[in-house]
């Protein structure tokens, strides 16, 4: 005879919903399980909705890593959270392996926790070329640059913020009862009274500190464990300290911290001023650039041109203006039918030199 997991009944739909998200994320499903969730699902379009969204929560946690997982359930679930992160830097165990009753209690704290800081999330996004500057419930201030979205979710016990894609500049206000967390890039990023740019492009994070002290906690677990002087195994998961004119930059897993000369930490920040500023760089790198702002296409056509070298500032999304200094560098520029393209060759004059 097949084993049936309980399931309790008479609670809420968001609490039924992480038992039976914790049981299929434990592997512990059986058959029978799985029909009377299906029954469950289809009992109440509201039971499928909750199913969705506890999913999809865990699914993002899961991402996040053990310490992350414990940084965002620090006051729901606390006990089983630590103990599920001691154990996964001993052993490295994955979820599949836990058991089913621990499984469902920790997806119940953890998701619980998410849950409640999603009902009172707030979204901002700029679109391509635009900026915006928003002041949070906490006084703490945040700049969005051009093509940026982020999510702050505050709670009375933590201020959570998922950076979706562009960049942001944070000045965060000092708050020991409320740890401020920057979820960017499957990394967390904790910061208490500091001020830092994070720069989330595609997959590659980049954390600029220019006063206080940040922690980037990657959640990335190597391909293969190490072993410590004991032959235990351990984590690789530790925060990485980012101090006032340091920088980091990572994908899927944490880099070096690097100190940065304050004179390029302003060139690289000068967006703030609506400036954009470069210093003998790769017009590569400045077409790359310029192309966050604009919604068009910038092409570099000829080899010959990828040994200049750039500097100068302009207004960040006058393209206009940088296609007349290129122009004047010898550059041609041609555009397509549509003006949505534009082409950068080198003068005929100087292809026959």
């Amino acid at each position: 005879m097949s084993k049936i997991s309980k399931i309790r009944d008479g609670r809420t739909a968001d609490e039924l919903a992480s038992e039976w998200v914790a049981l299929l994320a434990a592997g512990d499903a059986s058959a029978e399980d799985r029909a009377r969730l299906e029954a469950w699902l289809s009992e109440h379009p509201g039971h499928q909705s909750a199913f969705d969204e506890v999913n999809l929560t865990w699914e993002r946690i899961r991402a996040m890593g053990a310490d992350v997982r414990h940084t965002y359930a620090a006051d729901q679930g606390r006990e089983i959270v630590s103990r599920y992160v001691a154990e996964a830097g001993r052993e490295r165990r994955r979820w599949s392996r836990l058991m089913p009753a621990a499984a469902a209690a920790l997806i119940v704290a953890v998701a619980a926790a998410f849950l409640l800081t999603l009902d009172s999330e707030t979204r901002y996004r700029t679109d391509i070329g635009q900026q915006m500057s928003v002041t949070l419930p906490d006084r703490s201030t945040v700049q969005l640059n051009t093509n940026t979205e982020l999510v702050v979710a505050y709670t009375d016990r933590r201020r959570a913020i998922e950076l979706r894609r562009g960049e942001a500049y944070f000045d965060v206000v000092h708050d020991p009862d409320r740890p401020f967390v920057i979820e960017a890039g499957g990394s967390a990023i904790r910061a208490v009274g500091t001020s830092f740019a994070v720069h989330l492009n595609r997959d590659v994070v980049r954390v600029t500190v220019t006063d206080g002290v940040v922690e980037v906690i990657q959640a990335a677990v190597p391909d293969e464990p190490k072993r410590d002087t004991s032959g235990g195994l351990r984590s690789e998961a530790r925060p990485a300290r980012v101090s006032k004119g340091q920088r980091i930059e990572y994908d899927q897993r944490v880099g070096s911290v690097a100190e940065v000369p304050a004179t390029e930490i302003d060139r690289g920040l000068a967006w703030r001023q609506g400036l954009l500023i470069f210093d003998n760089q790769s017009l590569d790198d400045v077409v790359r650039e310029i192309g966050r702002y604009t919604d068009k296409r910038l092409i570099v056509s000829d080899n010959t041109l990828h040994r200049l070298r750039i500097g100068g500032a302009f207004r960040a999304g006058d393209l206009e203006a940088v296609l007349e200094f290129f122009e004047k560098l010898g550059i041609d520029v041609e555009r397509d039918a549509a003006n949505n393209i534009v082409y950068l060759t080198a003068s005929a004059s100087d292809r026959r030199q």
